[in-house]
């Protein structure tokens, strides 16, 4: 009987050597369609080294070991910038979970360097979805042998009607601390409505209480029931993978029993281990993740993309990546662009490789000293303006990567070379379509070299200050990866009406993407990343915004303020606001002309105000804040760390809402403000002095970049570290403690904090010294653009100084 509904997941079958595929058809019932499908193994060599090894497989033994079905000599295509095929050895295999044992045997067997493999670690999941051309959430068809979609278009509009539900247990913990151990008191599931998502046609509500049971059993027993009853397509959890399952594992295998929470036959169990990562410099706890069979399992707690694009975001993302939608939550956003670019790969007809093995170009070191710098900062002026406009590219470097046609492949090609011209560059257009159409245009009309003997193009783009240019033939591989991710931008960010709409969590997810597609060009690992690509795309950057101050310049703006793809400008003409506002519009769109892609209105500041540095009093590159008239935008200071606690965050705000809410003074707050900012400022340090700051306001979070024998210097981290240790629990590298400080130079470093769990807590304050430094700071932040300094905070208030005298005695003269 044929089956019509939506694509939900798709994982490996119970002997690894099929795949099963979940159907939701519109009466809201999940179908299990499972068909066989082979994995494949590609590996590249010379001709006798592939003919000895499909021999050496042959044996027995090796055919037992990894169920390889059957070994063939093929032609495929290995590198992006080749069309020419190349032989390969296709080695099938019968079960899943060999596929990366053999290629390490196999990778053994030709002393690491005369094999190249190919479709190694890609995600089953992905391949298999890849090769049926099904794209999870689409509308598909189940024949009873095979799954096809019904739609070509795999991006949808509206999601499907899935059945979501909320999934939260409750404890009872003695020591205060979080612990597998601890009793389970109720199990809450609830259906919700997620944006983005089509109302379900059903909607229950259960709550298991355990004290209305006699035993263990008969209350997992009742727990399991009421998730039958309920039968969720996908359950949202919030520290489903750090607590609530991990507990469920627990007390099931204390009561003997086995739970079930996906649709399959399979017991509750970690589907992956635990680990620490490390990413732009941060030191993230990735806790291991628990995969349902025929339905998706998403813990927000556990899902960067969740936090920042919602449900709504990360169906968008699976949908493009052809990725099971519960492992992408798990993934950073670097890794989602990547299986992106392997589907597109797959599409192609290119083999992914499984590493890397591309080498940097050899540079002389005058060379290197020009090509490897990064984006272009303007140091700021320090201090407050008034009538600031704030222009910003939309996503500049994915859109450079288009419109310069940058990509490992199109780098120095053979066929062609800038040709010496005056006129204008002629950049790709940003829009796939017109993109696709140009490009094959020039292949038909157009004339280019080969090989030894490149002719002179115009529409070759020489790379700004680099020897370096990208092809005019030939359509990047990059540029085809997130041109139609810009335009899905576009598109949704037209269709939202409000901030936080399933529209604007979807362009939001999109964004992520788009702001790490540049870092993983020149990622060491990237398999389709080259370090000459990263250096290209930095250039035309620099080059960008140079143009943006020069012509901003010349239009009689100042700029106050640069970074990589975002200008801060002020008139200087004495423009009247409705004149100021239209020639802003000039501005962007003269700009948009000459550099091919979209400046954009960002924000309209009455005054916004950018830090000195406390070092050496120069302009700070991310610290300012401004208000536009509605809000704050705030970027560097306590308020937007989040290790800073609530008090002095509250502090900071109530400071901002103080300068805000006051007339101004040739367009900014005025002195008298300031002074109120001040004396708020002192009340609350006497607040603090009096006692009657709660420790719960003065919590202070910070993650942990180690572990704790690994550190030098006894910080209050170290501490808190310490005292958790002593009380039984490990904070794991990349996961976060929370703490107050409450006597910073106690002599035992364990005294030194109370950690979150132990709150409330009757004999402790929080410590003044400390928090009344970070409250200084914090006021620091809102004043100094003024002119305040440290010391002024401390005494009667702002410190004059010789410029004041001089510009009083000229206002009288």
């Amino acid at each position: 009987m044929a089956i019509e509904g939506w694509l939900l997941d798709a994982h490996e079958h119970g002997d690894r050597s099929c795949m099963t595929a979940w159907v939701v058809d519109d009466s809201g019932q999940a179908h299990a369609c499972t068909m066989p499908w082979s994995v494949k193994l590609h590996v590249a060599g010379s001709v006798a080294h592939l003919q000895a090894l499909e021999r050496w497989l042959t044996q027995p033994e090796l055919v037992r070991r990894f169920t390889i079905v059957s070994t063939q000599m093929s032609q495929a295509r290995l590198h992006l910038e080749q069309n020419d095929v190349q032989r390969v050895l296709v080695v099938v295999l019968g079960g899943y979970g060999h596929l990366r044992p053999l290629a390490e045997h196999i990778e053994s067997r030709g002393d690491y360097h005369r094999f190249t493999l190919h479709s190694v670690d890609a995600h089953l999941t992905q391949r298999f979805l890849t090769d049926i051309g099904c794209a999870p959430f689409s509308r598909v068809l189940w024949d009873g042998v095979m799954l096809r979609p019904v739609h070509p278009a795999p991006i949808t509009t509206e999601f499907p009607p899935f059945h979501v539900v909320e999934f939260r247990c409750e404890y009872r913990s003695a020591s205060g601390f979080a612990s597998i151990h601890d009793d389970l008191t109720s199990v809450h599931i609830a259906t919700v409505t997620s944006l983005g998502l089509r109302p379900s046609m059903f909607s229950q509500t259960e709550r298991i209480q355990r004290d209305a049971h006699d035993s263990l059993m008969t209350f997992l027993e009742a727990v399991q029931d009421a998730l039958n009853r309920i039968d969720p397509d996908v359950i949202v959890t919030v520290g489903g993978d750090q607590r609530f399952f991990p507990s469920l594992v627990h007390w099931s295998e204390h009561a003997g029993a086995a739970f079930r929470f996906g649709r399959g036959q399979q017991a509750l169990s970690r589907s992956t281990s635990e680990r620490t990562v490390h990413s732009y410099g941060q030191t993230l706890h990735k806790h291991g993740a628990f995969f349902f069979e025929g339905r998706l399992h998403i813990d927000k707690a556990n899902s960067f993309i969740v936090r920042e694009g919602g449900l709504a975001g990360l169906l968008e993302l699976a949908q493009h990546s052809f990725q099971s939608a519960q492992v992408i939550s798990r993934l950073s956003p670097g890794s989602v662009i990547s299986a992106i670019q392997m589907r597109l790969a797959m599409d192609d007809g290119v083999l992914v490789p499984w590493k890397k093995n591309r080498s940097e170009d050899t540079k002389s070191a005058w060379e290197l000293l020009h090509a490897d710098r990064g984006g272009l900062y303007l140091d700021s002026q320090p201090g407050v303006h008034a009538s600031v406009t704030e222009l910003d590219f939309a996503s500049l470097f994915p859109s450079i990567i288009a419109t310069r046609n940058i990509s490992p492949e199109t780098l120095n090609c053979s066929c062609c070379q800038p040709a010496t011209t005056d006129l204008p560059p002629i950049f790709v257009p940003l829009h796939p379509d017109r993109a696709r159409q140009e490009f094959h245009h020039r292949k038909v009309e157009e004339r280019f070299g080969h090989g030894l003997f490149p002719l002179p193009h115009r529409k070759a783009l020489a790379v700004p200050g680099l020897q370096m240019h990208t092809c005019a033939r030939h359509q990047g591989f990059l540029g085809r990866v997130v041109a139609p991710l810009i335009e899905r931008r576009r598109e949704l960010k037209a269709q939202r009406r409000s901030s936080g709409d399933a529209f604007d969590q979807r362009q939001n997810a999109l964004k992520w993407l788009l702001v790490t597609c540049f870092g993983y060009t020149g990622y060491r690992n990237a398999r389709f990343g080259r370090i000459e690509a990263h250096e290209a795309i930095c250039a035309w950057a620099r080059d960008i915004l140079l143009t943006t101050i020069e012509m901003a310049n010349d239009d009689g703006w100042d700029v106050l303020h640069a970074i990589v793809d975002c200008v801060w400008i002020q008139d200087q003409r004495g423009r009247s606001p409705s004149v100021r506002k239209a020639d802003v519009a000039s501005l962007a769109a003269k700009v948009t002309e000459r550099i091919g892609i979209p400046l954009e209105f960002e924000h309209d500041y009455p005054f916004i105000a950018f830090l000195p540095s406390r070092l050496h009093g120069g302009g700070s590159l991310t610290k300012y804040w401004g208000f536009t008239g509605e809000h704050y935008k705030v970027r560097g200071i306590e308020m937007r760390q989040h290790s800073t606690s609530l008090w002095v965050a509250q502090l900071q705000k109530r400071g901002l809402d103080i300068l805000s809410a006051s007339p101004l003074e040739h367009g900014i707050p005025s002195t008298d403000a300031q002074f109120e900012v001040l004396r708020m400022y002192r009340k609350e340090v006497h607040r603090l002095h009096l006692g009657t700051v709660s420790l719960e306001a003065t919590l202070i979070a910070r993650r942990v970049t180690k572990e704790i024998e690994m550190y030098r210097s006894k910080s209050l981290t170290y501490a808190a570290l310490l005292r958790a240790r002593r009380t039984g629990h490990r904070v794991p590298a990349g996961g976060k403690v929370r703490f107050v400080v409450v006597d910073q130079n106690a002599s035992l470093h364990h005294e030194r904090v109370r950690l979150q769990e132990e709150l409330p807590l009757d004999n402790a304050q929080p410590c003044k010294v400390h928090y009344a430094v970070a409250a200084e700071r914090a006021i620091w932040a809102i004043l100094a653009p003024f002119g305040w300094t440290e010391s002024s905070l401390r005494t009667t208030g702002l410190q004059r100084r010789l410029t004041d005298f001089s510009s009083a005695f000229v206002n009288t003269g």
